[in-house]
């Protein structure tokens, strides 16, 4: 098992395969929240992998493939006006424009993250991104919470839900969740 920190404060873990050259799945969620969003909000999506990779270590146990579980930092928007920030490092599509975002203080994107240890510059920040080529695609453990709980939607429809429309990402999947924080 590999601890390793990526930046901009995004964490992982790697379980390594029985092949090192192997691909790898990848999993993970955010550990920053919305209030109200639950206690589990993003942090399940951290906290079930890593008891799968303490379990398969406990066990002795390599899987064919790699596992790395990624804890991504500021998904949510809450300071700025920019979303998946850990997330965008990752893939890629981390916009250079969300260095320079100011909070309601004045603050900086850039001058938040120099005071907080964290290398403010796209070199460093572009470092982050994986290369999908490796990866055998992405597997997140997500419950959104919500402190008010409608009546349950017909089975089969998509009534109560909601899409994120603060980013694009290509996806075969359907982008809701059941429940949404109001």
């Amino acid at each position: 098992m590999i601890i390793e920190a990526r930046r901009p404060d995004n964490r992982t873990i790697l379980c390594c395969s029985s092949d090192p050259s192997a691909k790898r799945l990848l999993t993970g969620s955010h550990y920053d929240t919305v209030r109200n969003g639950g206690k589990y909000d993003g942090r399940l999506g951290i906290l079930v992998p890593m008891a799968i990779v303490a379990e398969l270590h406990r066990a002795g146990r390599r899987l064919p493939f790699g596992f790395e579980v990624v804890a991504f930092a500021e998904e949510e928007g809450q300071r700025y006006k920019a979303t998946f920030l850990g997330s965008g490092a990752l893939t890629g599509h981390f916009d250079p424009d969300w260095l320079d975002q100011q909070d309601v203080d004045g603050v900086s994107m850039r001058e938040a993250m120099r005071a907080a240890g964290l290398p403010a510059a796209l070199p460093e920040i572009a470092a982050c991104m994986r290369d999908p080529a490796r990866y055998l695609g992405f597997v997140e453990v997500h419950i959104e919470q919500r402190p008010l709980q409608r009546p349950a939607p017909r089975p089969g429809s998509n009534a109560g839900r909601r899409r994120c429309r603060r980013s694009r990402c290509p996806s075969s999947a359907c982008p809701a969740a059941p429940v949404t924080t109001p």
